[in-house]
């Protein structure tokens, strides 16, 4: 029909066009969006479809049935119950970066040597699935080209699947987190492809070898025990067995187990894939029997193999085509199990039995090639096995027969599994010896008759034994109760031994982390490190400097850390970050091996609730409780929320004085964040706070009041209280403490507050005082006044009795002194009478109150007002008392007159701001310093040397403005003139008082 190197080019460019699918996708060249859709994710998982499905489950239905759907209805049930058993283990995996099932069972059971059993169990039961799709391949050439040797074109074959799987499945060797998305996507899109060329052949046999769907219905009726054959089988009763299997299978066998959990990029995927791989494999199913039917129409009579018969219905029909899109279909099946089984397997290979026996290089980045080239190594190794078996078996046994030996074999591990997530009692010793229960009745029953019936190197022959009896007739009649008998066997074995045998603590706590119970109690251990820098020169010895370096950096960014870190609980987290990084690199075995030797816990671990973890996995799984515990946990978060906003500072400790809560409140009195103090022991938070509480826990005392306490300089004031904390179910016992409580409460405001009150009293006292000292010092001030008076007008009317010219100076100075002082009273006894409410209220011009203003300063001031400005509106009016509104602007200008130079200018000006008037009083004085900016309208308080202020001119100037509902504010300001180019400075006091409107005007208006 076609030539072996006309088929050899067809399927070297086959494979060449997955190569460059591969290489695309890996190199950005197809849309991200298409490589990490979920459809693509959906059609890898077809890899389960090997050539099995193309040609062995044709020969499989006619042996039994309908019992052929088991093999697609069991990986279906599987990826219909993902959320409950799925998905927890992609949780599991990519957390702790678990890439084959020898790690996830090695990090279960803390068992190297379990990771090694089932290494090996996987590679005897692999082994005959990939001599399977060798030979498929083989035998369809053999079919296709009518003769002639198939062994050398299996050789290239195996040669460029080796290649292939090299290139793309070794990649990405020191990236942790990136997936193989070439492999990933060449394998989904072989999958389509194998499904479009079932469904074409499906449609030949219907529409080309019947004629139509109704000729094949008529054909059927005419010969009914076509569909009575397909339900015989099913009366033995054996697909229990066979749905057992096959649903096993989408965690035991390594291609499903690789391209489910290692593969995948996001846990939503499995939701897809619930509906989407049972669509396709269904399409898939549905194909078969129509070839089937074909087959019997064509030669009802010949003794073909079934396994073939879609190639023997192509050569009856003399239809290339078909052959060559079977031939196409079934390479591709072939190659996409070869390539991701033996990927899988040479991790596990690698990682579970090289590592442990070989001496690494540990310098530089040695460790990284060399591990590569072993990688190498093995899957070359691996093909190279499949192909002696290939050889070896030489078409001796179909398909159906080798898929079921391999399928038949890893459900052993399936107790094992099961116990990871739903049985926290299962242990090491209980898992091997099952296995070894279950395993060894599977070799006995299954293998060894194989290989004595084949005896390949013809050694019970060359020795003359007979070994007829083994049962090689009772393992292919009965092999499904064998199966199940072999199952509840290890079962049986696992469960007892494990109830018998103690389970160690380090297993116990895996099987914590391992728990799908959200609620189980999660133990965190101290480490005998105090910051994060130390992992590097721990894991310097095993790993190398470079290495050593490169994964405590990669841990850190991961986990958003520095090196400076100290928190115990951070650093148990960069441990087990490390720990998941290394177990990808090294598998689990080892990586545990190389932490638990140089950065070991201290002890076994405490009791004490890792509830950091706990909050996380509540918070992960919030959506999902429901019930009972979905209200225990709203009321939880209700507390909590509670905790975390009160006003008062809340700092809860363990057992061991770890700081396990930090809220809000505390984080405003002590300017230390929840995120840096959290984890932390109380000796460890910054000075003085750590010495504080850790003294107040010490303390006898419940309470403090009133601590005195210097944050930088400046002087707080807290209460503080302590309050033990009951372990929970001893709440009657005092003596079992789980922690304490320290509530913390600044009264810094308070204290200031009442500071602030007392002073406001004080000034209260000193404004009685001032009128009453007024008006006491005020009549004999005017007596001194009058009687100097008199004397000078005395002295001058008689020139007799002239005093000389001091004399008369003297006199001019009483009355000088005399004006000053009663200019001091004046204002004690306006500042006294600031506030008061017997005042006038009539409109009051601005404009006219600025200049009585100048008027009165004119005529005292050595000065003069000459350069005072007057900007104000003419028709801007105030509500209020006049004189009082006057001696506002007189005390301003009159502050402003003092602090400003002769020649200076002095602005006065007024704008209309909403329902108030602006004014603004403009100097160029020297300003006044800051530090009494925020006190210069208190008493006593003045800018002008000793004896020329009282201090209490702003302050009535303050005082009157609130009582006419106005503000005042009061400001420097500097700028540059834009002609001199001289930097000018001075005061601007801005007052804003209520502006009057006349109501008469507004009705006119209207």
């Amino acid at each position: 029909m076609i030539s072996q190197s006309l088929l050899f080019l067809i399927g070297s460019i086959y494979l060449g066009t997955l190569f460059f699918i591969a290489y695309a996708s890996e190199r950005g060249l197809i849309p991200k969006k298409i490589v990490d859709h979920p459809f693509v994710f959906v059609l890898s998982l077809g890899v389960y479809a090997g050539a099995w499905t193309i040609y062995g489950a044709v020969g499989f239905i006619q042996e039994s049935g309908y019992n052929y759907l088991t093999f697609y209805l069991g990986i279906c049930a599987a990826f219909f119950f993902a959320p409950v058993m799925l998905t927890p283990f992609f949780q599991l995996a990519k957390t702790y970066q678990l890439h084959s099932l020898a790690d996830l069972l090695t990090f279960r059971y803390r068992s190297p040597f379990l990771g090694k059993v089932v290494t090996v169990v996987m590679f005897i039961a692999i082994t005959p699935v990939l001599a399977a799709q060798i030979q498929a391949v083989a035998t369809s050439i053999k079919y296709i080209t009518v003769g002639g040797s198939t062994n050398q074109l299996a050789i290239i074959f195996c040669i460029f699947i080796t290649l292939f799987t090299i290139i793309f499945g070794s990649q990405h060797f020191n990236d942790k987190e990136k997936k193989h998305d070439g492999l990933v996507f060449a394998i989904a899109v072989e999958s389509l492809f194998k499904l479009i060329a079932m469904l074409v052949i499906a449609a030949f046999c219907i529409y080309v070898v019947f004629g139509s769907d109704e000729s094949m219905n008529t054909w059927l009726r005419n010969n009914p025990k076509n569909i009575e054959n397909l339900y015989k089988p099913m009366i033995h009763g054996n697909w229990p067995s066979l749905l057992l299997i096959f649903f096993c299978a989408a965690i035991t066998m390594p291609h499903m187990y690789h391209m489910a959990f290692s593969e995948n990029r996001n846990v939503r995927n499995f939701y897809s894939a619930s509906w989407g791989l049972p669509t396709y494999l269904l399409l898939m199913a549905i194909c078969i029997p129509p070839i089937l039917w074909a087959g019997k129409k064509l030669f009802p009579d010949s003794g073909i193999v079934f396994d073939y018969t879609i190639l023997e219905i192509s050569r009856v029909t003399d239809s290339p085509v078909i052959a060559l899109l079977a031939y196409l279909a079934g390479l591709s099946a072939a190659s996409g199990i070869i390539i991701v089984s033996t990927l899988s397997l040479s991790s596990m290979a690698l990682n579970h039995i090289i590592l442990p026996i070989a001496n690494a290089p540990t310098t530089g980045f040695y460790l990284y090639s060399w591990l590569r080239w072993q990688r190498y190594t093995l899957i070359a190794i691996i093909i190279a096995s499949a192909y002696i078996v290939f050889r070896v078996i030489d078409n001796q046994q179909n398909l159906s027969q080798l898929i079921l030996l391999a399928y038949t074999a890893s459900v052993h591990l399936f107790p094992g599994i099961f116990g990871t997530l739903f049985w926290k009692g299962a242990n090491r010793v209980g898992v091997l010896t099952g296995l070894f229960a279950g395993f060894g009745i599977w070799m006995i029953s299954f293998y060894l008759p194989l290989l004595i019936e084949l005896d390949p190197l013809g050694l019970f022959q060359f020795l003359n034994i007979d070994i007829s009896y083994v049962g090689i007739q009772l393992s292919k009649r009965d092999w499904h109760f064998i199966t199940i008998s072999a199952v509840i066997i290890n079962v049986a074995v696992m469960v007892l031994t494990s109830l018998i045998t103690p389970t160690p603590e380090d297993e116990s706590y895996a099987a914590d982390l391992c728990s799908r119970d959200l609620f189980s109690r999660q133990r965190y251990r101290q480490l005998d490190i105090t910051s994060a820098h130390e992992f590097k020169i721990r894991l310097s010895k095993p790993l190398g400097e470079e290495v050593a370096e490169q994964e405590l950096s990669q841990a850190l960014n991961e986990l958003g850390v520095n090196r400076s870190e100290s928190r115990p609980f951070v650093l148990q987290k960069i441990r087990n970050r490390i720990e998941t990084n290394l177990s990808r690199l090294l598998g689990a075995a080892r990586a545990q091996d190389i932490l638990n030797t140089y950065i070991p816990f201290i002890g076994e671990g405490s009791e004490t609730e890792d509830m950091y973890s706990m909050e996380g996995r509540l918070e992960e799984y919030q959506s999902r409780l429901t019930g009972l515990a979905a209200e225990l946990n709203n009321l939880r978060r209700f507390h909590r929320q509670t905790l975390i906003d009160l006003p008062i500072g809340v700092c809860a400790l363990s057992q061991d004085d770890e700081i396990v809560t930090w809220n809000l409140a505390l984080e405003e009195i002590t300017g230390l964040d929840y995120q840096s103090v959290t984890g932390t022991y109380l000796h460890q938070i910054p000075h003085p706070w750590g010495i504080l509480f850790q003294e107040f826990k010490l303390s006898p005392d419940t309470h403090w009041h009133r601590k005195k306490v210097s944050i930088h300089g400046e002087v707080r004031w807290l209460n503080l209280h302590k309050a033990s904390i009951s372990e929970t179910g001893n709440l009657d016992n005092e003596h079992q403490n789980a922690g304490l409580a320290l509530l913390v409460e600044d009264m810094s405001n308070l204290m200031k507050l009442e500071a602030k009150l007392t002073h406001s009293e004080r000034l209260a006292s000193v404004g009685r005082m001032a009128a009453g000292v007024a008006h006491e010092i005020g009549n004999p001030v005017t007596g001194i006044d009058c009687l100097a008076q008199n004397l000078l007008y005395d002295i001058k009317q008689s020139e007799k009795e002239a005093l000389p010219d001091d004399g008369m100076d003297m006199l001019e100075e009483i009355r000088l002194q005399t004006k000053r002082i009663t200019a001091i009273v004046q204002s004690l006894m306006g500042f006294s009478r600031a506030g008061n409410t017997d005042r006038e209220n009539i409109p009051v011009n601005i404009h006219h109150a600025v200049n009585e203003a100048i008027k009165f300063l004119g005529l005292g001031n050595k000065h003069g007002t000459a350069n005072i400005v007057n900007n104000t509106h003419a028709s801007h009016l105030v509500l209020g008392d006049e004189q009082l509104i006057t001696q506002i602007f007189v005390n301003l200008l009159s502050n402003a007159i003092d602090a400003s130079e002769e020649t200076a200018d002095i602005l006065v000006r007024s704008q209309l701001a909403g329902s108030k008037i602006l004014i603004s009083v403009i100097d160029h004085g020297s300003g006044i310093p800051d530090n009494l900016l925020a006190t210069i309208f208190e008493p006593f308080v003045t800018t002008k040397d000793p004896g020329k202020g009282t201090g209490l001119g702003l302050a009535l100037v303050h005082s009157i403005v609130e009582d006419h509902g106005g503000t005042i504010q009061i400001e420097n300001w500097s700028q540059v003139d834009n002609e001199t180019k001289e930097r000018q400075s001075g005061t601007q006091v801005n007052i804003k008082l209520p502006a009057y409107k006349n109501p008469l005007e507004d009705t006119a208006n209207e």
